[in-house]
């Protein structure tokens, strides 16, 4: 007998988040520490939102969609983010 996979669908809220047309904070955290975004890994955005996150009010301010995003993001992958974001 042949054996079929199955791909187990999405999870909900587990699908690809939205990401806003523009993440001021992210840029500009990026910028200071030199780095690229690689938008296909969530870890690595996320990562980035960690460690430039005293950054957050100084260098730049995020926009409530910002907000909503890394909220979502880190929620998600359950970082101590998500309860700093108002």
């Amino acid at each position: 007998m042949r054996q079929q996979h199955h791909r187990s669908a999405p999870r909900s809220g587990q699908g690809a988040l939205r990401r806003p047309s523009s993440l001021p904070l992210l840029d500009a955290i990026c910028k200071r520490l030199n780095q690229r975004v690689n938008f296909d890994n969530e870890q690595s955005v996320l990562g980035l939102y960690e460690r430039g996150w005293i950054f957050n009010g100084v260098i730049a301010t995020m926009s409530e969609q910002e907000a909503r995003y890394v909220r979502a993001l880190a929620s998600r992958h359950n970082s101590w983010i998500a309860r700093q974001v108002a």
